[in-house]
């Protein structure tokens, strides 16, 4: 069974020991999400900081992905590895996020989703971060639907769910305890 940790961008610090992921399955998240979790496959999607990565050399740490537009604009550098794809609307939130579930969940039985927050949408909230959210929620419901065959688990998740989350049948919560006791 082929099992991937995928590592929100907004993972809040120490949420998850970094141990439990490597000991059950590959990982991979934003860039962002290295630091603190030593991210076996780390997602770019921005031209600017893919620069700085690469001048900083950290695709020798881990499995770098960035864009084909990054890579031809960074002179082609080597050891890092391409996706195609670009987003017509700037503004949406978490793009790593939506570009590493979009890169794996075609080639996982289980994703273990961990640091993500699938609150509903307010109207109190500002129309601008509604809006991103909205749009960065339509593109992680249409990839989780297109590939029903494939379990999304949301582990230690602590805020309310989205409706439009309850009506995935191929997402589940569970605990990081019983996650390990299950896979490991």
């Amino acid at each position: 069974m082929n099992v991937v940790w995928v590592i929100s961008q907004d993972i809040p610090n120490n949420l998850i020991n970094p141990a439990t992921i490597k000991d059950t399955g590959t990982s991979w998240g934003s860039w962002k999400t290295y630091s603190m979790y030593k991210t076996d496959n780390c997602v770019c999607s921005s031209s600017h900081e893919a620069s700085a990565l690469v001048h900083h050399s950290f695709h020798n740490k881990c499995q770098l992905h960035i864009t084909k537009e990054s890579f031809i604009e960074l002179n082609r550098p080597e050891g890092v590895i391409l996706f195609d794809g670009k987003f017509g609307n700037q503004a949406i939130s978490n793009k790593d996020d939506i570009v590493t579930l979009n890169l794996i969940a075609g080639t996982a039985d289980l994703v273990l989703l961990v640091g993500f927050n699938f609150k509903p949408l307010l109207n109190t909230d500002e129309e601008w971060e509604r809006n991103s959210r909205a749009e960065y929620y339509f593109n992680m419901r249409e990839i989780i639907k297109a590939h029903s065959s494939t379990q999304f688990v949301l582990v230690d998740y602590r805020h309310e769910l989205a409706s439009w989350v309850q009506e995935l049948d191929n997402v589940t919560e569970d605990t990081v305890e019983s996650v390990k006791s299950l896979l490991g």
